[in-house]
């Protein structure tokens, strides 16, 4: 699946990211959020790492939780200004936080509904909806 429009001309580089789902136990699905924006906790891929390692990395870096990464759930990519973010989707486990961790993103706990209609990007939306819950 590909979401968002591609400009005629542009060149996009391509860049793989993943990214996660985690439930708390009411059911609430792991969040991080910029300014006005909600996204599923993940990102980049860097060189030499599989999408698993990312993944802890990425969200330890973000949110502070250490996490167990589980099945694959999704694959889309979001075409953003430059790039196609070619994703890989897990759902996974959340360990212990530290709490006293310099994290680069605040975190949120978001209903189903409400994250399904809240995030910012629409392959995390359509990516959590693969989930089974």
């Amino acid at each position: 699946m590909e979401f968002g429009e591609r400009t005629p001309g542009v060149e996009y580089e391509e860049r793989p990211v993943a990214y996660g789902v985690a439930f708390d136990d009411a059911g609430r699905v792991l969040c991080v959020c910029a300014p006005g924006s909600f996204y599923l906790p993940g990102g980049w891929i860097h060189e030499g790492e599989s999408p698993e390692e990312a993944l802890v990395r990425e969200v330890a870096e973000e949110t502070g939780y250490r996490v167990t990464v589980g099945e694959e759930v999704a694959q889309a990519t979001q075409v953003v200004p430059a790039f196609l973010k070619r994703g890989v989707y897990f759902r996974m486990t959340l360990g212990d936080r530290d709490p006293e961790g310099a994290f680069d993103h605040q975190h949120v706990w978001l209903s189903f509904d409400q994250a399904a209609s809240s995030l910012s990007e629409p392959a995390h939306a359509w990516a959590l909806q693969q989930v089974p819950r």
